[in-house]
């Protein structure tokens, strides 16, 4: 049994608060981005893949622990998360991860190597969490 039950289909769309909660990490927007090409996947394939992006090398190059601990912080932390938003499905016993059409609507955030530049001056370096 889930934890994190998933949005029935007559749940009001989530609020701007939770979707800047749920889109706060990283890790999450990696997900949603591979999923924006591939809308349902493995969840071992999507961990493979954060892992490469993470790691900066081909996903063949990393160590077996380094998957492993990825795929622990998505099936604890970042899949129910995306769930319970309704931007994801996820299916525990298949061990697929499907995006939901709500989520295609929503706008696509990359990472820059640069500091964010705001309209009334400079902004300090961000740090992204992982």
């Amino acid at each position: 049994m889930s934890v994190h039950p998933p949005r029935s289909a007559s749940a009001s769309p989530p609020t701007w608060d939770t979707l800047f909660e749920v889109l706060s990490s990283s890790r999450r927007r990696r997900l949603l981005a591979l999923l924006y090409d591939e809308p349902e996947a493995r969840v071992s394939r999507v961990a493979d893949r954060i892992a490469a992006l993470e790691g900066d090398c081909p996903a063949s190059e990393l160590a077996p622990e380094e998957t492993a601990s990825l795929r622990t912080s998505l099936h604890h932390v970042h899949l129910p998360a995306l769930q319970e938003a309704g931007l994801v499905s996820w299916d525990r016993r298949a061990r697929t991860v499907t995006l939901l059409p709500e989520a295609r609507e929503l706008p696509l955030f990359e990472s820059v190597d640069r500091p964010l530049v705001s309209l009334r001056g400079a902004v300090t370096e961000v740090q992204t969490d992982v």
